[in-house]
């Protein structure tokens, strides 16, 4: 009988050792492994090259530090195919526009201001996650609920990163069903280096990078915006 309870003890612990090691070295642990990642770093670079059907191609640019600064520059095409930028700042609960050679205070509703008289009103990505926020992922928490394949390793804008084939069921969403995109992580650590998905009726995919992770100390204000 002892030699009994010797073995049966011996075998829970190699399954225990062996569920661990499947978990530890698992798609879904490296997903948990990118989110903490992310929740750790204040700044970062968004880049995005968007493809929707019917309207011509825009990219998105942004520099956010957190918890009250962000710089987005937008870039598209006018119907005439003339070029149409917009750069804006927000910082502190109030937004300057770009305008000319100066910096403009965007004075908005006075419910806005009223709302931002602390001047503590934090970016949405700072609040939430970077991830998520554009058109080509969703939040780790709508990941974690979905199935994740591992991919292969490749070389981005940032350094080499590893592809994680993502599906997410959305069935309340009129458009589609089951969301499916790839989030390329960095494995040594573990934040996400560029995010990929088709948007519905578009020809090309979405593409989303991030870099310069804590690159950023402090916000870099213009000399015309005050501290």
């Amino acid at each position: 009988m002892p030699k009994w309870l010797g073995v049966t003890a011996g075998l829970i612990v190699f399954l225990v050792a062996l569920g661990w090691l499947r978990w530890h070295y698992s798609p879904m642990r490296e997903i948990e492994r990118s989110r903490e990642a992310v929740a750790a770093v204040k700044s970062w670079h968004f880049h995005s090259l968007r493809h929707i059907a019917g309207i011509p191609p825009d990219t998105y640019d942004v520099d956010i530090v957190c918890p009250l600064f962000q710089h987005t520059i937008t870039s598209s095409t006018r119907p005439d195919g003339t070029p149409l930028t917009y750069e804006y700042i927000k910082y502190s609960g109030q937004t300057y526009n770009h305008v000319g050679d100066q910096w403009i205070l965007n004075a908005g509703t006075e419910a806005q201001n009223n709302a931002n008289a602390s001047r503590t009103v934090p970016i949405v990505e700072c609040t939430t996650e970077p991830v998520g926020a554009d058109l080509t992922s969703l939040p780790y928490a709508a990941m974690l609920d979905g199935s994740v394949r591992r991919g292969e390793y490749r070389t981005v804008e940032d350094g080499a990163c590893r592809d994680y084939n993502v599906t997410v069921s959305t069935p309340h969403d009129p458009v589609e069903n089951e969301f499916q995109f790839s989030i390329c992580i960095n494995e040594e650590d573990h934040l996400p280096r560029e995010t990929r998905h088709t948007l519905q009726g578009a020809s090309q995919e979405t593409v989303s990078r991030y870099t310069k992770w804590g690159v950023l100390r402090v916000p870099p204000l213009p000399p015309d915006i005050p501290n």
